[in-house]
């Protein structure tokens, strides 16, 4: 939590609790959670990511439909998927736009592993905004918003769960490392 003007806020310290973050890092995902965003790539990493990072928990915040609060199939075999990690997953579903700073505040790192060619993606940019580093793939514009090893770490498999959980894990484990991005 490495940007005193946005983590120490009340609002940030809320979410913390709100969600149960207050111990061990968070990595958070923002966005639709649909295939194409990689979200079950990354609910299969934390597995991996829990066993080297003890403590390590993940907050999805979205929904299959933006502004929308329900579920579709494909959420509802993730959320089944993530519950064999007991409460290292949890998913807040659709996040008010003017809410997300203070979850970006809450989190250590931002993962959206995306699968497909995304055109831009303003949760890379809000991320950095906020002071966290990001994960995610080479994947359309992704590489021309995060500069691999400066404001996060880039992937080339992009559904390879060892290949993600293997660029988390040095951002977790070391805060000097993710302070400097």
């Amino acid at each position: 939590r490495w940007n005193p003007n946005v983590a120490e806020t009340i609002e940030c310290r809320a979410m913390r609790e709100r969600f149960g973050l207050v111990e061990g890092k968070t990595v958070l995902f923002v966005g639709r959670t649909i295939h194409q965003k990689g979200i079950s790539v990354l609910v299969d990493a934390m597995s991996d990511v829990q066993s080297r990072v003890p403590g390590a928990k993940l907050l999805i915040a979205g929904a299959p439909f933006h502004a929308v609060r329900r579920e579709d199939k494909f959420l509802r075999k993730l959320k089944k998927r993530a519950a064999k990690l007991g409460d290292t997953i949890q998913f807040t579903g659709f996040v008010p736009h003017d809410e997300t700073p203070f979850l970006y505040g809450a989190s250590d790192l931002l993962v959206a592993p995306s699968l497909w060619d995304e055109p831009f993606g303003k949760v890379f940019t809000e991320a950095m905004a906020s002071g966290i580093p990001v994960v995610s793939t080479r994947r359309g514009a992704i590489p021309e918003v995060v500069k691999d090893g400066e404001t996060g770490v880039l992937v080339d498999r992009p559904q390879d769960t060892q290949t993600l959980a293997d660029a988390m894990v040095p951002l977790l484990s070391d805060d000097d490392l993710r302070c400097k991005m």
